[in-house]
């Protein structure tokens, strides 16, 4: 099977220019924020890369990685096929989190207990 290589901008690339590019954290990655969740060990890490490879016309250029949310149990991939979109959906999911921190910090300050339940909050 071959596989297409494309840049950022959806330019196709060469294989040196990939390797290349994929050395280079300031081009492969678009954003890496992390959301602290009260009650919760780890941060929530949220990152969107450029992954360039694509094996078929329906492949995305574009993932963002959740790690360490306890609902999902692993990692949550969502995939993109343009840098602009890439970036939106990454900014919802920090939202995302960043709202869901806030309603725990709330419910914590107003008595709530600190082990959360099954992780409902």
């Amino acid at each position: 099977m071959s596989h297409d290589l494309y840049d950022r901008g959806g330019k196709p690339i060469n294989g040196e220019t990939f390797e290349r590019l994929m050395k280079d954290p300031t081009y492969f990655m678009l954003a890496d924020d992390r959301v602290v969740l009260p009650g919760q060990d780890r941060p929530i890490r949220i990152a969107t890369k450029w992954i360039g490879l694509l094996k078929t016309i329906t492949d995305p250029l574009f993932v963002c990685y959740i790690y360490g949310d306890p609902e999902t149990d692993g990692v949550e991939e969502i995939c993109s096929d343009y840098e602009d979109e890439a970036l939106s959906v990454h900014a919802a999911a920090v939202k995302r989190y960043e709202d869901i921190a806030a309603v725990r910090r709330a419910y914590l300050d107003n008595g709530g207990p600190e082990t959360l339940i099954g992780g409902a909050l």
